[in-house]
């Protein structure tokens, strides 16, 4: 039998159509967050979207999701997805700090605290503790607040956002001389 000859409509598909190209899930991933530190969210959200809907557990993933999700202003989203994490990997210290971010947002400052407190249970970053400040000083609470961006600085003396709001806290308890000085060093280190 001879083969018929393929139409002039068929040989232009098939040169413009992309080519195919296969990968494994992990070099999915690899290219997937290559794309998202390039700030190529679009590319970034259609491997991440990809990979789960092969593996719609995969925790790593759903955070990413979660973190380029919020990356483009949304909140919600944001949120549910940490939250699925946290449901599959509730010792994910990170998660907890980056949902406690996003509740923050959402105006939600006590669960937003609950979050952080339990990010430093598990492994007490100077990240979490300068966002534990940042709750306190939501409630007015500023010796508390001072108190959590001192933890922070005792981890990482030149955290720049710990000290941002350790000159907060201290200029909300009057100390304005020891909180300008603290404000112009957080000046510094966040330049």
């Amino acid at each position: 039998m001879s083969a018929q000859p393929s139409s002039p409509a068929a040989e232009t598909a098939a040169e413009t159509a992309p080519p195919q190209v296969s990968m494994t899930l992990e070099e999915a991933l690899a290219y997937g967050l290559e794309c998202h530190r390039a700030d190529d969210l679009d590319q970034a959200e259609a491997v991440y979207q990809a990979v789960l809907q092969r593996q719609p557990e995969r925790a790593e993933v759903l955070n990413w999701l979660g973190i380029l999700k919020h990356q483009r202003g949304e909140l919600a989203a944001p949120a549910a997805l940490m939250r699925r994490v946290i449901e599959l990997q509730p010792e994910a210290d990170g998660v907890w700090n980056n949902l406690g971010n996003v509740l923050l947002q959402l105006e939600e400052v006590d669960e937003a605290g609950a979050a952080f407190r339990r990010s430093i249970e598990l492994v007490p970053t100077p990240e979490a503790w300068a966002n534990l400040a940042r709750v306190f000083r939501r409630h007015q609470d500023a010796g508390r607040s001072e108190r959590a961006a001192r933890n922070a600085l005792a981890l990482a003396p030149e955290h720049g956002p710990a000290t941002h709001n350790l000159a907060l806290a201290l200029i909300l308890q009057h100390r304005f001389d020891e909180g300008v000085e603290t404000a112009l060093r957080a000046m510094q280190l966040l330049a």
